[in-house]
């Protein structure tokens, strides 16, 4: 289901309860991509309500969106912290497939010092998103402060993961992002400040069979 709605300049919008209010659907469990014609700050609390109660008595997680930009690949890794699975807390964890192309994603957990406890496989449909509970990963292990990492093993496909840690008692709920790429940093964009002692806007053209994009 698509939606197109319109911000004016410096508004804000919210959408309680999303898929009821905004798409008109109920009973479902998916992802929201959201495309704007300049930028945005999106993000999503997700929560639990008993019947008759507020929205001030609910217990949920804050996710920000993440750029589609900032999904790994082929080879790359993303990595969630704060991983309880035991008497205090279960944790689970989601990914999204953000390119419309199958993924095939490793997913590893490891303990705090590092070993490694388990590790599954999970592949991916085109734009398909999976929420998989820790004990789907390692079926009755308790685990306290480790950590799961997701790799992409497959030549398309590119995923975001992120994590929920939710207390078995009070069922009050932490969301956390996966690590982003180091390039996506801005201190380690790298730029050409000088080119063979010219500085300031150079133009470039290419010759004897070499061209030049705008890339």
């Amino acid at each position: 289901v698509t939606v197109t709605d319109t911000l004016a300049a410096g508004q804000t919008k919210t959408y309680e309860n999303l898929a009821d209010t905004l798409f008109h659907i109920s009973g479902v469990l998916g992802a929201v991509r959201v495309r704007a014609s300049d930028q945005i700050l999106v993000s999503a609390r997700i929560y639990s309500q008993a019947p008759g109660a507020t929205l001030a008595n609910t217990n949920g997680a804050n996710f920000a969106a993440v750029p589609s930009s900032f999904a790994i690949g082929k080879g790359e890794q993303g990595s969630l912290q704060g991983v309880n699975q035991n008497s205090d807390f279960r944790y689970n964890f989601f990914m999204v497939e953000v390119s419309g192309a199958q993924a095939s994603v490793q997913v590893l957990l490891r303990d705090a010092a590092g070993a490694e406890l388990a590790t599954k496989t999970y592949t991916l449909l085109p734009y398909e998103q999976l929420l998989v509970s820790m004990n789907d990963l390692s079926p009755g292990m308790m685990v306290n402060g480790g950590q799961i990492q997701a790799t992409v093993l497959s030549d398309g496909g590119r995923v975001i993961f992120a994590g929920s840690l939710v207390a078995n008692g009070s069922q009050d709920s932490t969301g956390f992002e996966m690590s982003f790429k180091s390039s996506l940093l801005a201190e380690n964009d790298t730029r050409v400040v000088t080119l063979n002692g010219l500085s300031g806007v150079v133009a470039l053209s290419g010759t004897g069979g070499v061209s030049i994009t705008p890339t």
